[in-house]
């Protein structure tokens, strides 16, 4: 049986609205999110996290256009992200890819740090964190976007690194997560 995780929701301003049952906080997260949710936590074994070196990009590389692999690095004044792998549908949305990029240096300050906000927060909580936000990319009206963050383990336990997924959304009748 796969480990079902409490999970870190936000309000689309990054305002933390508590641990919750994954399958409590509404509306239901996009498929791919799920998928992937699946998939991570069959990664885990014994409770803990699933490690970094568990996971293979192969294994669900359906979902990848969507996926991003991350750690979390030191930065000048805060911690910053580094991008290992960045989906072709997450680097449109974007506006740019951030593969092998840090974040800081590729986006503007304010989207950076909304962002880093989230990973951090699922790095230094060891829990997975959902967001569903409005959101003005480049070259594009405003989009609803799911994000959600799982953390992943480092070979000595310590948490650094990130597996995320974003999903545009199609309906817009729920557009905040409910816990």
């Amino acid at each position: 049986m796969a480990f079902l995780p409490t999970t870190i929701a936000l309000s689309p301003t990054g305002e933390h609205l508590g641990v919750h049952a994954w399958s409590s906080i509404t509306p239901s997260p996009p498929v791919e999110a799920q998928k992937l949710l699946d998939h991570w936590s069959q990664l885990v074994d014994g409770g803990g996290l699933p490690y970094r070196h568990d996971f293979d990009p192969i294994e669900i590389v359906a979902l990848l256009p969507s996926v991003f692999l991350c750690r979390v690095v030191e930065g000048d004044a805060e911690p910053d992200v580094l991008f290992g792998i960045h989906g072709t549908r997450v680097a449109e949305i974007v506006g740019t890819d951030l593969t092998q990029k840090r974040l800081r240096d590729a986006l503007p300050k304010e989207r950076a740090d909304a962002v880093a906000r989230a990973i951090v927060l699922s790095v230094e909580n060891r829990q997975p964190v959902r967001q569903r936000l409005f959101n003005r990319f480049p070259s594009r009206e405003f989009m609803l976007v799911d994000r959600t963050i799982f953390p992943l383990a480092d070979p000595d336990g310590r948490v650094s690194q990130a597996l995320g997924i974003l999903c545009p959304c199609d309906h817009f009748d729920e557009t905040e997560l409910t816990p």
